[in-house]
């Protein structure tokens, strides 16, 4: 049988079925199950001077109660995760159902450790970023952690404000064109590689 819930009143009735049955016994069958806790979505239409872009974001975060950690096999585990999640802020084009295409920016899996129950209990929770060395933990307030879960700050480093502005180089050039009267005028135009 697979270990227990700490709190068996946070136990959902698959997770009590999972846990109980001995066909997926973690030993004799070499399997670990894991709840995914919260997965954060952001959609967001930006316009900015180069046109319109659908952007959108994206991360896991595991949530532990009571100053829990998870053990360093759910740690292992969160960081495969991580590692194929990650797009570390680069978007990647993904296909959606019956929709176009749309960028995605996803942030991989952190943990979100805190002193009890809810963040608005206590002044502090615990940001935990995935490493190849573990877990690195960084101290913040519930209304910063509002803002990296509303991706007004970046979840990999929640000292920088997320920024969206787009980093192509902006050429100015000079053309010369032909009126419908005959005349030739000198116009600027820019273009964005």
């Amino acid at each position: 049988m697979t270990k227990g819930r700490l709190n068996s009143a946070e136990e959902t009735p698959f997770g009590f079925w999972c846990r109980s049955h001995r066909e997926l016994e973690s030993t004799k069958y070499s399997l670990t199950v894991n709840d995914a806790d919260w997965l954060f979505h952001k959609y967001k239409t930006s316009v900015d001077n180069c046109g319109t872009r659908d952007l959108q974001l994206a991360m896991v975060v595991e949530l532990k109660t009571h100053n829990a950690i998870p053990d360093p096999h759910q740690i292992e585990i969160l960081y495969y995760h991580h590692q194929l999640l990650c797009t570390c802020g680069h978007s990647v084009r993904v296909q959606r159902v019956q929709r176009p295409p749309v960028q995605l920016w996803h942030f991989g899996v952190y943990v979100l450790r805190l002193p009890g129950e809810r963040p608005d209990e206590h002044d502090h929770v615990w940001w935990g970023k995935l490493t190849e060395n573990g877990l690195s933990w960084e101290a913040g307030s519930p209304a910063g952690l509002i803002e990296v879960l509303r991706f007004d700050r970046r979840p990999d480093n929640p000292v920088n404000k997320m920024e969206f502005r787009r980093h192509h180089v902006t050429q100015e050039i000079e053309i010369v064109e032909q009126t419908a009267l005959g005349f030739t005028v000198n116009r600027r135009i820019k273009r964005r590689s």
